[in-house]
C-alpha cells in the first residue's frame, strides 16, 4: 500500500525545487550587467520512483513518480568559443602593441612635414651648390653652416625622440611581466580554492567565471592553452565539475614548446606550481635578450600577445647576437651611409623615401590586421554572450514558468491537506 502522505512529501519537492529554481533566475537578473558573468541554469531531475524492486516492495500496478530535485546549479558556457576569444584577443594584443609603437614612431618621423628631416636636408642641398656657384661668398658659406647645423639638430631630435619612445615602450614589457605574473598568481589561488570545494560534489560557478575573465586578460598577453584536468583522487566531484586549469604557453603557430611550458601546472595529482616570467636585458645594448619561465629561458620569441609585440617594437637579442626591433632598425638606418659621402648627395632622396615608404606601410599593415582582429575578437564575442550571458527576457519568462510550477505545487499541497484532513478528521465519525 502506498503512504497516505506520498503526494504531500511529492508536492513538498516540487514546491522547493521551484523555489531554488527561482532563486537562481533571481541570481541570473541580479548579475545581468556583472562582467564576466554566466548565466546558471538549475539541472531538475525526476527522482526515483516507487516502490524500488525488492522481496519486500509492495504491490501495486507500476512504479509511481515521486516528483522532481534539484541536480546542479551549472553556468552555461561554451568552452569552444572561449577558445576562439582567447586566441583572437592574442592576436588583439600583439597586433595592438605593434600598431601603437608604430604610430608613436610615424609621429615623431612626421614625414612628409616641412620642417621634416626631407626639406631640411632639401635646404642643405639647396646651400651646397649655392655655395659651389659662389665659393667665395662669405653669406653663402653661412647659409651652408646654419642649414647643416639644422640637419643635424634634426637629426638628433628624431634620434632622441625615438630612443624616448623605445625606453616607455621597454617599461612597458616590465610592467606587463609583472601583469602576467600577477595573473598567473591569482588563477593558481582561484585552482586552489576551486580544488577545496569540487571535491563536496559542488559547483563554484562564481569562482569559475572569476577565474576565466583572469584567463581572458592573460590571453591578450601571451599566447595560452587552457586545459581541464580532474584529478584522480578528487573526492566527490560532480559530472559537471569544470577542474582545474592548466594554463600552457604556445607558440605563435600553435604548437607547443618542447618541452612544454606551463605557466600553471597541474595534472591528475593534483596543482603542481606556476612559471612566472622574467625579462633579461643585454648589460650592453639593454636590448631583451632572454625571457625566463621559471627555470626555462626562451630568447627566440616565438609566441604572440602584447608582450611579444611590445618586445618586437622595443628591441631585441637575436641568436646570432645581433639586434632586432622595430625601433633599432630605424635608429641604426641613418647610420648606415656617411654623411659627408657623394653617394648619400645623390640618393638620400630615394634612400630616406625608402625608409618613410616602409614605416608606412609596416604602421598601415599592423593597423588593418589590428582593425580584422578586433572585428573577428568582437564576433566571437558575440557568440559567446548569446550563449552565457543574461538575457532578461529569457529570464522573465523563467520567472513566470517556476512561479506557475511553485503555485501549482502550493496548490497541490493544499489539496493533498484537505485529503489528510478528511481522513483523520471525517473517518469513523458515521451514525454520530
Amino acid at each position: 500500500m502506498i503512504s497516505t502522505f506520498m503526494g504531500l512529501e511529492t508536492a513538498k519537492r516540487g514546491l522547493s525545487t521551484s523555489q531554488g529554481a527561482l532563486y537562481t533566475t533571481g541570481n541570473n537578473v541580479a548579475n545581468a550587467n556583472t562582467l564576466g558573468y554566466s548565466r546558471q541554469r538549475v539541472n531538475l531531475v525526476q527522482t526515483s520512483g516507487f516502490p524500488t524492486v525488492g522481496l519486500n516492495s509492495p504491490r501495486v500496478a507500476g512504479q509511481i513518480g515521486t516528483g522532481v530535485a534539484a541536480e546542479t546549479v551549472q553556468r552555461i558556457r561554451d568552452s569552444f568559443l572561449d577558445a576562439q576569444y582567447r586566441t583572437q584577443s592574442n592576436k588583439n594584443g600583439y597586433y595592438g602593441a605593434m600598431s601603437e609603437s608604430l604610430t608613436k614612431m610615424e609621429g615623431v618621423m612626421n614625414e612628409p612635414n616641412d620642417s621634416g628631416l626631407a626639406a631640411t636636408m632639401e635646404k642643405f642641398w639647396n646651400s651646397l651648390q649655392g655655395l659651389t656657384a659662389n665659393t667665395e661668398n662669405s653669406g653663402a658659406r653661412e647659409v651652408v653652416a646654419s642649414t647643416g647645423v639644422m640637419v643635424a639638430d634634426t637629426l638628433n631630435y628624431y634620434y632622441n625622440s625615438l630612443t624616448s619612445v623605445q625606453t616607455d615602450i621597454g617599461n612597458q614589457i616590465n610592467v606587463k611581466a609583472n601583469e602576467i605574473n600577477t595573473l598567473i598568481s591569482s588563477i593558481d589561488q582561484l585552482n586552489q580554492q576551486i580544488s577545496k570545494v569540487e571535491p563536496h560534489g559542488y559547483i563554484p560557478n562564481d569562482l569559475y567565471d572569476k577565474r576565466d575573465v583572469l584567463v581572458d586578460n592573460l590571453s591578450q598577453l601571451v599566447s595560452i592553452k587552457v586545459n581541464n584536468v580532474i584529478p584522480t583522487d578528487y573526492g566527490r566531484a560532480s559530472d559537471v565539475a569544470t577542474g582545474l586549469y592548466n594554463i600552457e604557453l604556445m607558440q605563435e603557430d600553435g604548437s607547443s614548446f618542447a618541452p612544454p611550458i606551463n605557466l600553471v601546472s597541474v595534472n591528475q595529482t593534483g596543482m603542481v606550481g606556476t612559471s612566472k616570467v622574467e625579462v633579461s636585458h643585454d648589460k650592453t645594448t639593454g636590448m631583451v635578450d632572454g625571457l625566463k619561465f621559471g627555470s626555462r629561458t626562451l630568447t627566440d620569441y616565438k609566441f604572440s600577445g602584447e608582450l611579444s609585440g611590445l618586445i618586437k617594437s622595443f628591441g631585441y637579442k637575436k641568436a646570432d647576437g645581433t639586434i632586432g626591433g622595430a625601433y633599432p632598425d630605424m635608429l641604426k638606418k641613418p647610420s648606415t651611409k656617411d654623411q659627408n659621402s657623394d653617394e648619400l648627395t645623390g640618393s638620400f632622396d630615394t634612400y630616406y623615401s625608402g625608409i618613410i615608404g616602409k614605416l608606412g606601410v609596416d604602421s598601415q599593415s599592423a593597423q588593418k590586421n589590428l582593425s580584422n582582429s578586433v572585428v573577428l575578437a568582437a564576433s566571437v564575442n558575440q557568440n559567446r554572450e548569446s550563449v552565457s550571458s543574461v538575457s532578461l527576457d529569457e529570464e522573465m519568462t523563467d520567472m513566470i514558468k517556476f512561479q506557475q510550477a511553485y503555485n501549482a505545487s502550493a496548490r497541490m499541497m493544499t489539496m493533498m491537506d484537505e485529503m489528510l484532513d478528511k481522513i483523520i478528521n471525517g473517518m469513523g465519525t458515521v451514525g454520530r
